[in-house]
């Protein structure tokens, strides 16, 4: 449903109808425990059957929420019967046509008392409750009319936050998928692998509201042997970050083509985004050039998440940090390492999202994730990192609660050649 626009009323009566009779304290707790029912959600649907159900049957057998409509949207009516039914119509011309009322014995007692009570909201008239009897006591007594329009403003101040919520939703929904749009069209096709290299990667948007990330992979052909391949993750949430990505990932793509050093793209890097960049922004980057003829690793780590090696014998090293995030000063320094990989090795690259997921107010950490990549182990690289993830989706209890990019390098052993 949108959003509506309150119809603003000048009507005296709509204001103050008549003197009304001081509500003692029975109905005042009555009062005060239909306001805690119908502020403890803020959902649409369940906030509006809240407000036609609550005043059944102590005050009325049926009620029906009128509320306006702008532009083209037709009213929205929600009905109760006594059988506690909940109906919803949209456009209803007649908004009694649809409440069951059981007839009495006579003609006079077919036709139910009804009592029409305003919902204002600062002023405003947003809608309206029917509310209807039938049977011997069917006339609303100046208490409990006195009860109801005392009722129908903590009704007004329920439907307002149910359209703020929906509002509010709907932004987030708008931005987060045009964040995701952003996202995955910055994601590159990589291949599974290149000739003496197995490549694998994943990435996985964060659940629940939180909202897109920065995380991004790259893989670049630097020659006919060499190879560079990054890792990042850009601060920030939703649409910025998005934007920011899409910086970072084509600055990068530039530098590494003029220069090979990864602490000479690091640096160039953090020098060009430093001057883009929001002063609260930054990126931390895992960069390494891979020599497949030598199958030397030359990398360096920019404030990012620990990369873990994994030798063919099993045994798993981290590649800390070896300089801080990009972007936050423009002549900040970089060094770089080299390692040498034996065949069967595998290299993992991660964001925090994966090292950052929770049992509780268990981290998971970097610790974790080593020793879940470790049990992955002896399968191929796509369902290794397919496996990873699953262990720790597993371990935690809600979910990724940001956004989770993942690499991971295999170094194939040579074939074994048969005797002839």
């Amino acid at each position: 449903m949108k959003s509506v626009e309150p119809c603003r009323s000048e009507d005296p009566e709509h204001r103050q109808p008549f003197l009304l009779p001081e509500i003692p304290n029975e109905w005042l707790r009555y009062l005060l425990n239909c306001s805690r029912e119908l502020s403890s959600t803020f959902e649409p649907a369940e906030a509006f059957e809240r407000i036609v159900l609550l005043p059944l049957p102590r005050l009325a057998e049926g009620c029906i929420l009128h509320l306006h409509a702008q532009s083209d949207d037709p009213p929205l009516i929600v009905a109760s019967d006594p059988s506690w039914d909940v109906y919803y119509r949209q456009g209803l011309s007649d908004p009694f046509s649809d409440l069951r009322i059981p007839a009495g014995g006579t003609e006079d007692q077919d036709m139910p008392a009804a009592l029409t009570v305003p919902l204002l909201l600062e002023g405003d008239q947003i809608g309206v409750l029917h509310l209807l009897r039938t049977g011997s006591s069917r006339r609303f007594t100046d208490l409990e009319q006195a009860v109801l329009y005392e009722y129908a403003r903590h009704a007004a101040l329920a439907v307002a936050h149910a359209w703020r919520h929906e509002q509010a939703q709907s932004a987030y929904l708008r931005e987060r998928g045009i964040a995701e749009t952003f996202q995955k069209s910055f994601l590159p096709h990589l291949p599974q692998g290149v000739p003496g290299l197995e490549v694998a990667h994943r990435y996985v948007p964060a659940q629940g509201p939180a909202q897109v990330g920065g995380d991004f992979y790259e893989l670049f052909r630097l020659g006919s042997n060499h190879y560079g391949f990054a890792l990042g993750d850009v601060s920030g949430k939703g649409i910025e970050a998005a934007i920011l990505t899409a910086m970072a990932k084509y600055n990068l793509r530039g530098l590494v083509t003029e220069f090979l050093y990864p602490e000479t793209v690091l640096a160039k890097l953090s020098g060009l985004l430093s001057a883009q960049l929001p002063p609260e922004r930054f990126v931390s980057l895992f960069y390494g050039v891979f020599n497949l003829r030598g199958h030397q690793l030359l990398y360096a780590n920019a404030g990012h998440e620990a990369a873990l090696v994994e030798g063919p014998d099993g045994g798993i090293d981290s590649l800390e940090p070896t300089g801080p995030v990009v972007g936050l000063l423009p002549d900040s320094e970089f060094h770089q390492q080299t390692l040498v990989l034996e065949p069967g090795s595998s290299l993992l690259l991660y964001t925090d999202g994966l090292s950052e997921a929770r049992q509780g107010k268990t981290l998971l950490g970097s610790g974790g994730v080593a020793e879940f990549f470790a049990a992955t182990r002896g399968q191929p690289p796509q369902r290794r990192i397919d496996d990873l993830i699953k262990r720790v989706r597993q371990f935690s209890t809600s979910g990724f609660r940001d956004d989770v990019a993942v690499m991971l390098l295999h170094l194939p052993t040579a074939p074994e050649t048969q005797a002839g």
